[in-house]
């Protein structure tokens, strides 16, 4: 790659890394590893410094290590950050369970995510967070995403089903006196994006306001936080992600680490989105945020990522 003896290429590891698919990242971290017989996670992180460095290693990484990587920093030492398990955990799949629980106990043999989660959180938030882990997420198959369109998009979604997990909510919560939240949040976590939104029109039209206002009256704490993201997830992805990114960026300093993880993670998938939605809800492009509050190299490789299907 862009290593010459003692001397590193920075533009080159932007113009590399920069324009890349996370599957061609990885491709690329394969092809070193053979060719030099060297980790390329290891070389960048010796050879680069600072939030330049951490952003070119998690680059090439997969989402599931990404997600690994910042959960156990969340859960790591006294106190733990509820805001980046709840970013994280709302947004897995089915499909992301498996595989987010090897490459965290792969990266810390030591550890298994369900046993630092229950170390580190307690009571509901605890027992939610833990029906994530079982991964019995009620979701459409690989074939039917990749069919996916919004011509047939009544083929993953049961009017019915939302209808009853509606009646459900609302007799777990809102209708009785005193939450029974292990069945409140069942329908909430156990049904897909797509599932989930049907339930909400249907919650909508039956009670006059939306889940996420139900949980609100009905819950609190990390438990209420996590049930909110979880919803906020399913009905707009890329206001979830631009209000992440603002969050990440607005203020005093940056939360660098979660501005490198959305941009990691969802560079190839849905950026373009999320920046049309940044820029509506902040009337700023996300660029210029960007610019505004990073520097240098880092900079650099942020718009690079950001700008990458500009001229596409």
């Amino acid at each position: 790659m862009a290593f010459i003896n003692s001397d590193t290429d920075e533009q080159a590891i932007i113009d590399i890394l920069g324009r890349r698919t996370s599957a061609e990242r990885l491709a690329i971290r394969q092809a070193y590893a053979a060719i030099s017989k060297k980790s390329l996670e290891k070389t960048l992180y010796s050879d680069l410094s600072g939030d330049f460095r951490d952003l070119a290693v998690m680059l090439i990484k997969t989402p599931w290590e990404i997600m690994a990587d910042a959960m156990y920093k969340a859960m790591k030492g006294a106190g733990t950050k509820e805001r980046v398990l709840n970013e994280i955990l709302a947004a897995c799949s089915r499909d992301d369970i498996p595989e987010v629980k090897k490459a965290y106990q792969e990266a810390f043999p030591k550890h298994t995510l369900e046993k630092d989660i229950k170390g580190d959180t307690s009571g509901d938030y605890r027992d939610a967070l833990f029906l994530v882990l079982e991964g019995q997420m009620d979701e459409p198959s690989t074939i039917q995403l990749k069919k996916l369109c919004p011509e047939n998009l009544q083929d993953i979604i049961n009017s019915e089903v939302a209808q009853f997990d509606a009646q459900v909510i609302y007799d777990n919560g809102e209708g009785r006196l005193g939450t029974a939240e292990n069945r409140f949040m069942r329908p909430i976590i156990n049904r897909s994006p797509w599932q989930l939104y049907e339930s909400d029109k249907a919650y909508m039209q039956a009670y006059g306001h939306s889940i996420y206002d139900a949980i609100k009256k009905e819950t609190s704490g990390d438990f209420k936080n996590f049930l909110q993201a979880r919803v906020r997830y399913a009905l707009d992805r890329p206001t979830f992600y631009a209000k992440l990114l603002h969050f990440a960026i607005a203020g005093p300093g940056t939360k660098d680490a979660t501005l490198q993880r959305v941009l990691a993670m969802r560079a190839d998938i849905d950026l373009e989105s999320i920046k049309e939605r940044y820029e509506e809800l902040y009337k700023e492009s996300l660029s210029k945020a960007i610019s505004e509050d990073t520097s240098r190299d880092y900079r650099k490789l942020c718009l690079k990522l950001v700008t990458a299907y500009d001229d596409v």
